[in-house]
């Protein structure tokens, strides 16, 4: 009988196949390592970039304490005065964590730091504010001229209280970055806090998204404020002189903004603001 035709090793054409075959194993695995160390490489990048952005944006500082500005005061206020800049303070130390808990919310006396003046000297407006509260850019937008007016014509002092009321983890706590921002322009550069403030609430973002650092000093920048507020924008100075106001305004049952205080005398948002604070300052005594 004839015996089998086929041999008992593989082919030529079956050798090539299993060393192609071989070679293209290595391939993909060459393939997966190199896709592997670049996916690595890139969220490494990512989480590099999200660190770095995180540093400079979203930490509302680990410190609750520090000394006030140079013209900011025991309460959490910067005092616009005649000639276009701010009352000189500054010379204390805050700390927020010594603040006493939030107050009842009924409860309604004047913050402190309220005074009462009397006719002849300039009256004493408090106007507590949020950076990223639109009705508090409306008041601004209404009556920050009106203000700015009697303040340059000597009639009027008003305190700024800048609070945080509206820091949330998705606006990258701006309140509180963009209130550290405000109050190291009032350090630095007391003559640019007014346009300061009126340029960041012209151009302020949504309450629930915020902006970032760079967008602040952009803001700033075209308000008049020197490049030398960078560094304290981007280091977060300040940043706990907000919280303090904050956990203080609180405490003193000022939860809302814009809080507004003539003479001490709480304003009503739904009556007429200027003829409320006229008649004030008209009511003091000689």
């Amino acid at each position: 009988m004839a015996s089998s035709a086929s041999s008992s090793g593989p082919t030529p054409r079956e050798i090539a196949a299993q060393h192609r075959e071989k070679e293209l194993r290595r391939e993909r695995s060459r393939r997966a390592v190199i896709g592997g160390a670049i996916i690595a490489a890139v969220a490494g990048l990512v989480l590099i970039v999200a660190l770095l952005f995180k540093k400079n944006n979203d930490k509302t500082t680990a410190s609750s304490q520090g000394p006030a500005p140079a013209y900011g005061n025991q309460y959490g206020g910067v005092t616009a005065i005649q000639g276009g800049t701010l009352k000189k303070a500054g010379g204390v130390t805050v700390n927020a964590d010594t603040v006493g808990p939030a107050a009842d919310r009924q409860a309604t006396p004047a913050p402190s730091g309220t005074t009462t003046t009397k006719k002849g000297q300039p009256g004493q407006a408090i106007v507590y504010v949020d950076m990223a509260c639109p009705h508090c850019a409306a008041f601004e937008g209404a009556y920050g001229d009106y203000l700015k007016g009697l303040v340059d014509e000597g009639k009027l002092t008003v305190e700024y209280r800048v609070i945080a009321i509206l820091d949330q983890p998705a606006n990258k706590n701006y309140s509180t970055r963009a209130g550290g921002a405000m109050m190291s322009v009032a350090d630095k550069y007391p003559e640019k806090f007014v346009p300061a403030l009126r340029a960041m609430f012209e151009k302020q973002p949504n309450e629930a998204v915020g902006s970032d650092s760079a967008e602040i000093k952009t803001i700033l920048h075209g308000a008049g404020v020197p490049n030398g507020i960078d560094a304290m924008v981007d280091n977060g100075d300040f940043r706990y002189y907000t919280k303090f106001t904050n956990a203080l305004a609180a405490h003193e049952a000022v939860f809302g903004t814009p809080s507004v205080f003539i003479e001490g005398k709480k304003w009503n948002a739904q009556d007429d603001f200027k003829k409320f604070l006229e008649e004030t300052l008209a009511a003091r005594k000689a």
